[in-house]
């Protein structure tokens, strides 16, 4: 979905595939092509896949590129761990997630992000005022307590 929204938007596209034999990433690739865009746009655990990127891959791509490396965790309470505690520690890092998969709260279409004061700022003079409607939030408190 984030690559048709992106060429819906005349957004320029590239992707690496993964590897075939093991499902990972090639980061060297991913480096490569990465600094050629203002954003990199990661699933982990991957879909359709299930696999997980290392925290020690992400690192190595995260010190390369001038990027924001976004990471989607929509799966992250099916997973082993979480690349989130990476935030501290890397400005160009994003971690966005849902309350759609394991919440059981896909009809809202409600999610969050995880990323330095940088990034959050930035979200902050490109969002909305009231993006999110009161039922939903209101369900999404419930849910969570």
């Amino acid at each position: 979905m984030p690559r048709i929204l992106a060429e819906s938007m005349r957004i320029d596209v590239d992707q690496a595939l993964l590897k075939p034999d093991t499902y990972d990433l090639d980061m060297d690739k991913v480096v490569k092509i990465g600094n050629s865009y203002d954003v990199i746009y990661l699933c982990s655990p991957n879909n359709p896949t299930g696999n997980l990127f290392s925290k020690e891959s992400i690192e190595y791509l995260l010190s390369r590129v001038r990027s924001l490396v976004i990471i989607d965790e929509a799966y992250a309470e099916f997973a082993r761990y979480s690349l989130i505690g990476l935030v501290r520690d890397y400005d160009n890092l994003a971690i966005v997630r849902t309350f759609s998969k394991a919440w059981g709260l896909a009809s809202l279409r409600v999610g969050y992000v995880v990323a330095s004061d940088t990034v959050i700022n930035g979200l902050n003079r490109l969002s909305l005022p009231h993006n999110i409607p009161y039922p939903s939030m209101a369900l999404v408190l419930r849910a969570w307590n």
